[in-house]
């Protein structure tokens, strides 16, 4: 089954059908991550699956995660931006309520 690539350039990411765990040839093991994830969701179920002592990897849009980039490596490839810079721009856009 082939599975067509998507780019939504957002901040949620993108559902792949098909996990390749399976691969013995790669560095990585690449999962699906799925549609309407943020990018800290993404990277905190990379961070969850390497508990088992393998790397993983996976597609976000069109950029590739992987389980040892920092969260803010992931912001930055994907975002042009840090964890922290992406945190202060959504409360800069955030509607303050007195």
């Amino acid at each position: 089954m082939e599975s067509k690539e998507i780019d939504v350039r957002y901040v949620f990411g993108m559902q792949s059908e098909l996990e390749k765990e399976d691969s013995t040839d790669m560095e990585y093991k690449e999962i699906g991550l799925r549609w309407g994830w943020t990018i800290e969701d993404a990277m905190n179920e990379l961070y969850k699956r390497v508990k088992n002592g393998n790397k993983y990897c996976g597609k976000f849009n069109t950029d590739t995660l992987t389980s040892d980039m920092s969260l803010d490596d992931a912001h930055m490839l994907i975002l042009g931006m840090t964890y922290e810079q992406f945190q202060s721009e959504l409360e800069k856009k955030e509607p303050t309520v007195k």
